[in-house]
């Protein structure tokens, strides 16, 4: 039952890969745009959007380690 819930939770993360790697490439676009010279217009909701992709980051890492750990502990 808990190799079903670790293999539930490793599909979920990769999902969430996925969604992360959508996020990173906005970020990426709109820091190339301000590269070129062209303005970003950063408002409350920019800011906040970042936020939440650094906190789903550092979860998702955390979950990671935590998946890690309890394989290691079926071993």
């Amino acid at each position: 039952m808990l190799k079903e819930k670790i293999l539930l939770l490793q599909k979920v993360c990769k999902k969430l890969k996925s969604f992360f790697n959508k996020a990173h490439q906005a970020h990426a676009e709109l820091i190339t745009q301000e590269a070129n010279g062209d303005s970003v217009s950063v408002t409350l909701l920019l800011v906040h959007a970042e936020d939440q992709v650094m906190s789903v980051e550092t979860l998702k890492m955390i979950a990671e380690e935590e998946i890690s750990f309890v394989e290691g502990l079926q071993a």
